[in-house]
């Protein structure tokens, strides 16, 4: 009985968790909606960290501009870790948008701005910009 009602909410709790390889393949197939539900889950904070940066990889495979301004803002979050930062970089560096991606970039070198220390510093910034396929040069 016990193993049965584990089972069975196991069951539920994975029923109720967002499948960003399934809303992939929805937009693959032409469910243009899906672009719109993978920013949400980008933007708020509150979703699993791996879901969201499994969405930001997204984004960024779909390369669709409107994405930009939802990407920006992840550089913008104050999180100890660093990765979904790191793929919100390399969807922007795919997107090519870099016009918008300069200011975001700047303030993040300075010593106040808003973000952890990882991503701040300069080396890991450039770090950063060589894994999304980007040089300091293009985005000045």
């Amino acid at each position: 009985m016990r193993f049965t009602t584990c089972f069975l909410m196991a069951v539920l709790v994975l029923e109720g968790c967002t499948n960003v390889a399934q809303m992939q393949k929805k937009y693959e197939a032409g469910d243009v909606k899906q672009l719109e539900k993978f920013m949400k889950i980008v933007a708020r904070p509150d979703y699993p960290y791996s879901t969201r940066k499994r969405a930001t990889t997204v984004l960024g495979e779909i390369g669709d501009p409107q994405a930009v301004p939802v990407l920006i803002s992840v550089l913008w979050d104050f999180d100890q870790r660093s990765t979904l930062k790191q793929e919100a970089l390399k969807a922007l560096g795919k997107i090519g948008d870099l016009r918008q991606l300069a200011p975001a970039l700047a303030g993040m070198k300075q010593p106040d701005g808003p973000v952890d220390a990882r991503v701040a510093s300069e080396t890991d910034t450039e770090e950063l910009l060589r894994e999304a396929g980007l040089s300091a040069r293009e985005i000045q």
